[in-house]
């Protein structure tokens, strides 16, 4: 936040990673490739429409790679590029850092209500 040039980058770059499919999805590539159907399973309860979406939205911001695999049935596979893999530390920090402070947050939270 030091550099106020820079800050609808920065403001872009966190609209990004503050949706959760988007967070769920890198977690989950950080273990290595996935195909589409492995990502949907990990991640549970999200529509086919919106991991599609999601996968996109990555695949063109550079964070992810996409590959057809020549298998019957076809299928996809969705990797880290290594500007993605840059993420994982920084998203495991923000994910330590939130189940480390969310029981105070929370009794905030309800103090203020």
């Amino acid at each position: 936040m030091k550099n106020h040039e820079n800050c609808s980058q920065f403001w872009d770059i966190l609209s990004l990673i503050g949706d959760k499919w988007v967070v769920a999805t890198i977690g989950i590539l950080s273990d290595g490739p996935q195909r589409y159907n492995e990502i949907k399973r990990q991640i549970g309860d999200v529509s086919q429409r919106m991991l599609t979406r999601t996968l996109r939205r990555l695949e063109n911001r550079g964070l992810i790679t996409r590959r057809i695999l020549n298998t019957i049935p076809i299928g996809v596979e969705y990797k880290l590029t290594p500007i993605g893999r840059t993420l994982v530390k920084p998203l495991d920090s923000l994910f330590e850092w939130a189940i480390k402070n969310a029981d105070k947050i929370e009794s905030i939270t309800k103090e203020e209500e």
